[in-house]
C-alpha cells in the first residue's frame, strides 16, 4: 500500500440527502487520552477485524435498546472498517492514523499511542437536519480499541493480504438534535409514508426525497428499535459496533 494511495485525513459524514448536510470531521484534533507517546511505522499493516456486535438505540419517551445481526452495520460504517482493514500512521508526531478499507482512499480518523492503544472522540458542526434551520444536528463519534500484533492471526475467507494482527474496537455513532425538531420529525414521517408530502419541486423530487428518509429510519426500523409510527417521537438515535 502506498501511502499517497491512502484516505484523505478527515472522515466524511456524506449522509445521501443534501438537506442533511455534509457533515466532516476533520481529523486534527488531539486524542481524547493525551500522549507524547509517538507511535512507530511497524503498525501499518492489515489487521482482522471480525464483527462481534451490534446495537442501535432510540430516544422516544425513554431510550430503546435493541441487538442487531452484524450484517446490518450501516454502510458509512461498513465501506470502510472491513475485515481486514489497513491501518496507516499518517501522523506520527500526533498519532494520528486512519482506518479504511484495503483499496479505499478515504477512512475513520483514530489516534494510536505507542502501548497500541486506539482512541477518537470528536463532535461535528451542528447542521440544519432536515428543512427547517430551527432543528440542528451534529454527529458525535466515540472510536476506542486496541491493537493486537500477531501476524500468524487466523486470517478472514479469501483474503490474501499480509497480516499484522487484530484489532479490538468500538464504535459509536450518535445523533444529537438541538433546537425544535418535532415538526421536523412529524414531515419526515409523512414523507415517508406520502412522496407528495416530502416538499420536492416535482415528483421525482419527492420520490427521491422519500427514498432517503427510507434509508435513513431503515436500520432502526429493520432491527425493530423503532416502528415507522415512532418516527414523529424521535428525539435522538445512535449505535454502536464492536469488533473482536
Amino acid at each position: 500500500m502506498k501511502k499517497n494511495d491512502l484516505w484523505m485525513l478527515g472522515l466524511a459524514m456524506i449522509c445521501s440527502s443534501c438537506r442533511l448536510g455534509n457533515l466532516i470531521i476533520p481529523g486534527t484534533n488531539s486524542p481524547t487520552s493525551a500522549s507524547n507517546n509517538t507511535p512507530t511505522s511497524s503498525t501499518n499493516g492489515f489487521y482482522v477485524t471480525q464483527p462481534k456486535s451490534l446495537k442501535f438505540y432510540a430516544t422516544l419517551s425513554a431510550t430503546v435498546e435493541k441487538d442487531a445481526p452484524t450484517d446490518q452495520i450501516p454502510h458509512f460504517i461498513s465501506q470502510y472498517i472491513t475485515n481486514p482493514v489497513a491501518l496507516w500512521v499518517t501522523d506520527a508526531s500526533s498519532g494520528l492514523a486512519g482506518l479504511a478499507a484495503p483499496t479505499g482512499t478515504q477512512g475513520f480518523p483514530i489516534y494510536l499511542d505507542s502501548s497500541n492503544h486506539l482512541s477518537y472522540s470528536q463532535t461535528t458542526t451542528p447542521r440544519t437536519f432536515w428543512q427547517d434551520p430551527a432543528c440542528q444536528r451534529n454527529l458525535l463519534v466515540n472510536e476506542t480499541g486496541t491493537i493486537l500484533p500477531n501476524p500468524g492471526v487466523t486470517s478472514p475467507p479469501d483474503n490474501t493480504l499480509p497480516l499484522s494482527g487484530s484489532i479490538l474496537l468500538t464504535v459509536q455513532i450518535i445523533n444529537q438534535f438541538q433546537g425544535t425538531c418535532a415538526p421536523s420529525f412529524s414531515a419526515m414521517h409523512q414523507c415517508y409514508l406520502d412522496s407528495t408530502q416530502c416538499g420536492g419541486t416535482d415528483s421525482n423530487a419527492n420520490a427521491t426525497l422519500q427514498a432517503q428518509v427510507i434509508e435513513l429510519f431503515a436500520p432502526w426500523i429493520q432491527s425493530q428499535t423503532i416502528q415507522t409510527s415512532d418516527i414523529p417521537n424521535l428525539s435522538g438515535y445512535a449505535y454502536e459496533v464492536s469488533y473482536q
